[in-house]
């Protein structure tokens, strides 16, 4: 399963902007780490990871998309 970053935040506007940047800054981090080392598209992971909370792949998915490399 991939997921989208999620948080919680209180406190100040300020208090809940910086943690709205510091979710944002992860999401992209991770966003091209899961890019640079799998066999997804750009396309296709912005388009499943902005409409879907949760996406749940089966692990011959998995190990076509590279992010296993094996299935045991």
């Amino acid at each position: 399963m991939i997921h989208q970053v999620n948080g919680l935040s209180f406190g100040t506007l300020r208090d809940m902007q910086d943690t709205v940047a510091e979710a944002t800054r992860i999401n992209e981090m991770l966003f091209h780490i899961i890019q640079s080392k799998t066999h997804i598209t750009e396309a296709k992971l912005h388009g499943v990871l902005e409409s879907k909370k949760d996406w749940y792949l089966t692990a011959k998915e998995a190990l076509d998309l590279g992010i296993i490399t094996e299935i045991i």
